[in-house]
């Protein structure tokens, strides 16, 4: 029953109809999964680095491993991060990271830009960017700081994270879809991996996520 699920999947559908990136992004995090769980945190760790090109989707799992001591993985990482972006800079003119520096400090108000779809938005901090403009400034802070530092309570307060592990791995990626500056929908796409892992010894909660980007895709808008 999971494929046909997956190929019906309403991110899946979009990244390709629509041509993005989110597959890719998707087999990076597969094979960085795969090779913790054949026991090659390293490896693993060199893999997940060229995901850095994609830093809304980096940032948070590097900093979950090093809260739990996971070394080798963050050794390898950094040394993919390294190399690949050090490869960039030797390689490109100083005007391409002029622009893209540029881009980077606009990352927070990506949804003012036009055609920007409010609705698509999976992420606390456009979510609450899109409340009424006679909404107080603290009130919209604490409607994002509130469940933020929730989040990161959680990950902060857990005692064992193991990335091979289906339900770790889905919080991980729950947690940086929230606190990402920018995550549309089509990159939801990611969560196939660990509702794949969670299909046979946590389906229940396999079936709860993926009822719940349907049934969100489908009310994003009326809701907005």
């Amino acid at each position: 029953c999971f494929w046909p699920m997956m190929l019906l999947f309403p991110p899946m559908l979009l990244g390709l109809t629509m041509g993005q990136k989110g597959p890719l992004w998707l087999a990076m995090w597969s094979l960085t999964w795969l090779l913790m769980r054949g026991g090659r945190p390293l490896t693993a760790g060199l893999a997940f680095g060229l995901l850095s090109i994609k830093p809304t989707l980096f940032f948070l799992l590097p900093l979950i491993m090093l809260r739990h001591g996971q070394w080798r993985f963050v050794a390898g990482a950094s040394l993919s991060w390294a190399a690949l972006w050090g490869a960039a800079a030797s390689a490109l003119p100083s005007q391409v990271w002029t622009d893209y520096l540029a881009v980077a400090r606009s990352a927070t108000d990506y949804h003012q830009h036009v055609g920007y779809q409010l609705s698509w938005s999976s992420n606390l901090q456009s979510l609450v960017a899109g409340l009424p403009r006679w909404t107080p400034w603290w009130v919209s802070g604490l409607l994002w700081i509130i469940p933020a530092s929730y989040v990161l309570g959680r990950i902060a307060l857990q005692t064992k994270f193991r990335l091979q592990h289906p339900p770790d791995l889905c919080r991980a990626l729950l947690a940086t879809c929230l606190l990402s500056p920018h995550f549309y929908a089509y990159d939801l796409i990611v969560l196939l991996l660990p509702i794949c892992g969670m299909w046979h010894t946590h389906r229940r909660e396999a079936m709860v996520i993926l009822a719940g980007v349907w049934l969100g895709m489908l009310a994003s808008q009326p809701c907005l």
